[in-house]
């Protein structure tokens, strides 16, 4: 799978692209893809309920209709799974007066109207949250518990999936910032999870201190830590799938420098991705994302070069990347074995 945004990257519904671009261009390596799906986008404050019934018009973007663009991801190859993003910044923990019930509406509204049994079908899976670390463990149980009962009522066949969270290293489930699942994952929302989301790159340290990209198989890789989050689910949620839904190596290449540290070039990020793809298939990982579809045109440090092909700048313009022809290569191989 690849990881998307609306427009992918063009300011523009995705049916109004050509085949150089969007979902045309990115079902060529991937058969799904992960939205981040913004709440604010939908709604001006988290009690509010959306309406997704009447759009374009009813969301807080007045423009928004996000039927015509997963409709056209989907038309494309494309199983959509929208990862709801909410953020203290946002939307801070007073602004939500009734946390669980809020939750509860706005995943009821969502799966309703997506799912694939009463909605359209547009949508496979959803996530409660990206990376919801800024709230504390407590007040993110009672959204995530919300929004996962209100899905499920409205459509038990979505799919429903906790943010993303790690199991390697333990925090404090009192402050913001924790993001040990343990802490975050009560046993109360555990029959409406469907699969374990983690993100999870390829780092280690140089002898100076600094923090590198290296490859998959590296002894001290913190791709390491996709084993703490298999025990974890071993222990206690056994028949669980694992979906990595962010994963990838920065890369200079396709015209664009990479400056941060964990850069590494175009050819290893190729080689690297087809070998991570293995490895975690055969560490037993369910799906994998990738993280990014593209090079972000406004920064060229850590996440902003880790895209599968270029920036979508004037003087790039979505240039394809040794990976992605690494990835195209070794899907004709293997399809679905």
């Amino acid at each position: 799978g690849i990881n998307g945004i609306w427009g992918w990257g063009t300011n523009k519904y995705s049916d109004s692209l050509g085949e150089d671009k969007g979902p045309k261009l990115y079902s060529r390596v991937a058969s799904h893809a992960r939205n981040y799906h913004n709440m604010h986008w939908d709604i001006p404050d988290p009690d509010s309920v959306p309406d997704y019934e009447n759009m374009p018009g009813s969301l807080n973007q007045w423009w928004l209709d996000w039927g015509r663009e997963y409709s056209t991801w989907q038309k494309n190859g494309l199983g959509v799974q929208a990862s709801i993003h909410f953020m203290k910044s946002v939307f801070p923990p007073e602004e939500w007066n009734k946390p669980y019930e809020a939750a509860y509406n706005y995943g009821y509204a969502f799966a309703r109207h997506f799912g694939p049994t009463h909605g359209n079908g547009l949508v496979k899976a959803m996530e409660i949250g990206n990376e919801p670390w800024d709230y504390t463990a407590a007040f993110y149980q009672d959204i995530l518990l919300g929004m996962a009962k209100g899905a499920k009522a409205a459509d038990s066949s979505m799919m429903v999936l906790p943010g993303a969270f790690q199991a390697d290293e333990g925090s404090d489930p009192g402050q913001p910032g924790g993001n040990y699942i343990g802490a975050n994952l009560a046993e109360e929302a555990a029959p409406y999870l469907d699969a374990i989301n983690f993100h999870t790159y390829s780092y280690s340290y140089d002898s100076a201190g600094n923090r590198i990209g290296v490859p998959p198989e590296h002894q001290k890789s913190t791709f390491n830590s996709t084993k703490n989050l298999i025990r974890f689910r071993n222990h206690n949620l056994p028949e669980a799938p694992i979906y990595v839904t962010e994963w990838g190596w920065d890369s200079r290449g396709a015209g664009e420098e990479c400056a941060a540290s964990e850069c590494v070039s175009e050819e290893a990020q190729a080689l690297y991705a087809v070998r991570g793809a293995f490895k975690l298939a055969r560490l037993g990982v369910d799906r994998l994302f990738w993280f990014f579809y593209a090079n972000s045109s406004t920064c060229n440090t850590l996440y902003c070069r880790s895209g599968l092909t270029s920036s979508g700048t004037d003087s790039t313009g979505f240039k394809l990347k040794k990976s992605f022809y690494a990835f195209e290569s070794m899907l004709n191989l293997l399809g679905e074995s």
